[in-house]
C-alpha cells in the first residue's frame, strides 16, 4: 500500500462521513411494493425492480431506511432488509450488485438495523464474489476506497467482523494489493483475525 493510500485509509476510518444530501422525489409506497414483490416472489425481474428502488447514495439510503436521533425513523425503516438484501445476490449479476454496494460503502458509516444489514450483504458479496467487489473497490480513488474498506469492519463489535485466514486466502488470490489494504483496515479498526470466523452481521439493533 502506498503512503498516500494508507493516509487516506486512516483518515476514512478515523473521520466518519455524515454527508447530507438532498433526497430526490421518491414514491415510498411504490418502493415498498417493489420490496415485497421481490420478497414474496423472488425472481430476476422482481429483484431488478427492487434494486432499482434502492438509493444510489448512502446518505439517501440512510434517510429512507435508517433511524436518526433528531429526525426519527425513515419512511421505509420497517422493511426487513435483513431478508431482502442478501437474497439479491441470488438473482442479480454480481458485478451489478457490487457496483451498488461499493458505491454505498464508499460513503458509509456503521449504524444499527438497516445499515447493519447493508454492511452484512456487502461483506457477504465480497466473500462470495471477490473478483466483482474487489474490481469495483480497486477502481475507486484512495479516500472513498478507504471508506468502503473501513465499512467492512465498522461497528461496535469489531472482533465479530474479522475475516478468517481462509477467507483472506481467497481475497488475496484475487488481488494481493487490495487484500493488504483490507487487512490494514481490519487491523486499524481493531478486529483481530479469527480462524474460521463466519463474518456474521454485527448483533446490534434498536429497541
Amino acid at each position: 500500500m502506498s503512503a498516500r493510500g494508507l493516509l487516506a485509509l486512516l483518515a476514512a476510518v478515523v473521520t466518519p462521513v455524515f454527508a447530507e444530501c438532498a433526497l430526490p422525489e421518491m414514491d415510498y409506497e411504490a418502493m415498498r411494493r417493489a420490496h415485497y414483490a421481490f420478497v414474496d416472489a423472488p425472481a430476476q425481474d422482481s429483484a431488478a425492480a427492487f434494486l432499482a428502488t434502492i438509493p444510489a447514495r448512502f446518505c439517501q439510503f440512510s434517510a429512507v431506511y435508517g433511524y436518526h436521533a433528531t429526525k426519527g425513523i425513515g419512511p421505509l425503516y420497517d422493511l426487513p432488509l435483513n431478508v431482502s438484501l442478501p437474497a439479491l445476490a441470488h438473482y442479480i449479476d454480481p458485478d451489478e450488485l457490487a457496483a451498488r454496494y461499493v458505491a454505498l460503502a464508499a460513503e458509509a458509516h456503521w449504524d444499527a438495523d438497516s445499515v447493519n444489514f447493508l454492511q452484512h450483504a456487502y461483506r457477504t458479496l465480497l466473500l462470495s464474489h471477490p473478483q466483482a467487489v474487489m474490481g469495483r473497490l480497486a477502481a475507486l480513488p484512495d479516500t472513498p476506497r478507504g471508506r468502503a474498506l473501513a465499512f467492512l469492519f465498522d461497528g461496535p463489535y469489531p472482533a465479530n467482523s474479522a475475516f478468517s485466514a481462509a477467507q483472506y486466502a481467497d481475497l488475496c488470490a484475487t488481488s494481493q494489493a487490495l487484500c493488504a489494504e483490507i487487512r490494514a483496515a481490519q487491523d486499524t479498526l481493531g478486529a483481530p483475525a479469527a480462524e474460521g470466523s463466519a463474518a456474521p452481521a454485527q448483533a446490534c439493533s434498536r429497541p
